[in-house]
C-alpha cells in the first residue's frame, strides 16, 4: 500500500481540515467562555491516538462496502422508495445502529476494551471526537449490524454514507466550551448532553448513547441531563481520573480483561468475563456500573 493510498484509506486530508476548523471554534470559545488554558497536552494525546485509529476505521469502511456488495446479490427485496424518504429511513437506521453499537459498547466487557480509550480522556476536547480504538476489528467492528440491511435494498453506500455522517456530526461535540442549547437538548445530541456520556460521576453512568438525536435514548430511558449541581468529572471509573500515555490508553482495556480472565475458574466465569458488563468479576474486585450506581444511591439515601 502507497503513502498516498494509506492517507486516502484514514481519510487524513479531510480529518485535518475538520479538526483545524473545529479547533479554531473550540479555542476561541474556551478562552471567550471557559477563561481558562487550552487543553494542549490532553488534546495532543488524543490526535497521536486518532491518526492510527483512522487507518483502522478506514479499513473497516473498505470492508464493509465488499461485504455489502455481496450480500446486496442475495438481497430478499427491493425498498419501493427514492428520494428523500429512502435516504431519510437510510439515516434512521444508521442512527438506530449507532445506539445500538455504542449501548452494546459500554455494556459488553469485550467491546469495551476496544471503546474505552475514548472515555480515558480526563479533559474532554474537541480531538476526542476521533480517539478510537486501534483493535476495532478485533472487536468486531462497529458497522457489523449495519450490514443485514443489504439484504431489503438498501445499498451499502447509503449506510456508510448516513454511518459516517453521524460520526463527524459526533467529531463537533466532544467539547467543555459550548453550553448547554436550550431547547435543542431535548431532541439532538448537543455537546451538553454528550458531556454527560462522557462523565465518571455515578449519575450520569450509561447514558445518552445517541448519534445525532436523543431519539432513542428518549424512546428506550437512557437520557439524562446535564445537572448544574452536578459537576461533570472525566475519565475512567477502572482507574484514578489520570489521563494515561497513548500506548496505555488503547491498551488499557484488554490488559484488564486478560487480567480478569487469568482469575477464572470456570467456564460461566469466563463467558461473563468476556460477554458480561465491564467491571464484572466473579470475586467481586471489581463493580460494574449498576452497582456503582446502586452504592451511590444508597450513600444518598
Amino acid at each position: 500500500m502507497t503513502l498516498n493510498e494509506l492517507i486516502e484509506l484514514g481519510g487524513f486530508r479531510q480529518m485535518a481540515v475538520l479538526q483545524s476548523a473545529g479547533f479554531v471554534v473550540e479555542f476561541l470559545l474556551f478562552l471567550a467562555f471557559m477563561k481558562r488554558a487550552y487543553p494542549w497536552r490532553e488534546a495532543g494525546r488524543a490526535l497521536l491516538i486518532a491518526i492510527p485509529a483512522a487507518v483502522v476505521w478506514g479499513l473497516q469502511d473498505r470492508l464493509f462496502l465488499g461485504w455489502s456488495a455481496a450480500l446486496s446479490a442475495h438481497r430478499v427485496c427491493d425498498l419501493p422508495l427514492g428520494g428523500l424518504p429512502r435516504w431519510g429511513l437510510a439515516f434512521l437506521a444508521a442512527e438506530l445502529h449507532f445506539y445500538v453499537m455504542h449501548r452494546l459498547w459500554h455494556r459488553v466487557n469485550w467491546l469495551w476494551a476496544d471503546h474505552q480509550v475514548h472515555h480515558a480522556t480526563t479533559d474532554l476536547n474537541i480531538f476526542d471526537g476521533n480517539r478510537g480504538g486501534w483493535t476495532l476489528l478485533l472487536a468486531g467492528g462497529f458497522s457489523t449490524l449495519l450490514l443485514p440491511l443489504t439484504l431489503v435494498g438498501f445499498s451499502g453506500f447509503e449506510l456508510l454514507f448516513c454511518s459516517n455522517l453521524i460520526l463527524q456530526f459526533q467529531f463537533y461535540i466532544h467539547s467543555q466550551a459550548i453550553p448547554r442549547l436550550g431547547p435543542l437538548e431535548y431532541l439532538l445530541m448537543t455537546p451538553g448532553n454528550h458531556r454527560v456520556h462522557h462523565a465518571r460521576n455515578p449519575e450520569y453512568l450509561d447514558c445518552n448513547y445517541g448519534g445525532m438525536t436523543m431519539l432513542f435514548d428518549r424512546l428506550f430511558g437512557s437520557f439524562v441531563a446535564e445537572r448544574a449541581d452536578v459537576p461533570i468529572e472525566f475519565g475512567l471509573i477502572e482507574h484514578e481520573a489520570v489521563e494515561r500515555n497513548v500506548l496505555q490508553s488503547v491498551s488499557d482495556g484488554w490488559v484488564t480483561l486478560g487480567r480478569t480472565l487469568w482469575r477464572c475458574r470456570s467456564a460461566k466465569q469466563v463467558f461473563m468475563t468476556l460477554f458480561g458488563p465491564p467491571g464484572w468479576s466473579a470475586d467481586g474486585r471489581t463493580r460494574t456500573t449498576d452497582q456503582i450506581k446502586e452504592d451511590a444511591a444508597k450513600r444518598a439515601a
